[in-house]
């Protein structure tokens, strides 16, 4: 698998795909899709490992975000060991727009009443010689008619950051 192939396959399916998949059942699989240098890929579904974080908040934002590094980890390793040249990483997420002259006092965005709603599409791909990372954001809202998706942003793999980025490096 190329570069130029694993874009196309980003922009043209994933990306669609993921968008549709909102649209038709109003929420999304957290998940990560590994590709080996033949292109054949490896699925790891992540909902029952976020529904265990989930629950460790009941312990304080510590445990939460402990349980969360943990699966981040794990899924690194797996990519590892199944020789992973590129993985996409697709959820939900939650944002909250803010200026830059008031930063935000707590990363615990989720507890936020202001906060929003987004699709988050994290890749990255690392092969002969050329590494590669970025994101797609998709914020979305619900609505009676189902979701509304704005702008999608493709963000350079400079400008992003999280768990579930720079899995290869």
């Amino acid at each position: 698998m190329k570069y130029n192939n694993f874009n196309d396959l980003l922009d043209g399916w994933i990306v669609h795909t993921a968008r549709e998949c909102m649209r038709r059942d109003g929420c999304h699989v957290p998940m990560v899709i590994g590709f080996t240098s033949d292109g054949s890929p490896s699925f790891h579904h992540l909902t029952e490992l976020m529904c265990n974080a989930d629950e460790m908040e009941q312990y304080g934002d510590e445990a939460y975000n402990s349980a969360k590094d943990m699966i981040a980890t794990y899924i690194k390793k797996s990519l590892i060991k199944e020789k992973a040249i590129a993985y996409v990483h697709v959820a939900e997420c939650w944002f909250l727009a803010q200026k830059k002259d008031k930063p935000l006092k707590t990363y615990n965005i989720r507890k936020l009443p202001e906060k929003e709603e987004a699709l988050s599409i994290a890749w990255e791909y690392k092969h002969n010689g050329v590494h590669r990372s970025g994101s797609y954001f998709m914020p979305f809202k619900r609505s009676k008619g189902g979701i509304v998706f704005k702008k999608t942003i493709s963000i350079d793999g400079s400008k992003t950051g999280g768990r579930f980025v720079n899995l290869l490096s």
